[in-house]
């Protein structure tokens, strides 16, 4: 089982219910898959050890919420082998952005979407 440090944490961004119309487990495992694309290395790394250890769920569980957002067209998998070790990771698709047009603002690492308070009245 993953151990979680005190100090690891990913971000849930409104853009991510308003505009995927994510909720529940999608939204987690997206969330997380997110925060990780964000960083230098732009992918997910993490395995379902460490998801089900955000989670509470079954490594099964997390396989099946990573392989439904693939098919959604949200994150890509991306499996291979590196010194004959195979290897499986998970990055947005490559298109994402382009196909979900959300305001997003800062440098790599920092992407945060544009907060804008409308008024109600």
């Amino acid at each position: 089982m993953a151990t979680l440090n005190d100090t690891d944490g990913f971000t849930l961004h409104g853009w991510m219910v308003t505009e995927l119309h994510l909720d529940g487990a999608d939204l987690l495992t997206f969330a997380l898959v997110h925060q990780f694309a964000q960083s230098g290395a732009g992918i997910y790394k993490g395995n379902t050890q460490y998801l089900a250890a955000w989670t509470g769920w079954t490594e099964k569980t997390c396989r099946t919420h990573l392989t439904h957002l693939v098919e959604l067209g949200l994150i890509e998998q991306v499996r291979g082998r590196d010194n004959n070790t195979p290897f499986c990771y998970y990055k947005l698709a490559a298109d994402f952005y382009e196909k979900h047009p959300v305001k997003i603002t800062g440098s790599p690492g920092k992407n945060f979407p544009d907060h804008q308070v409308k008024s109600s009245k």
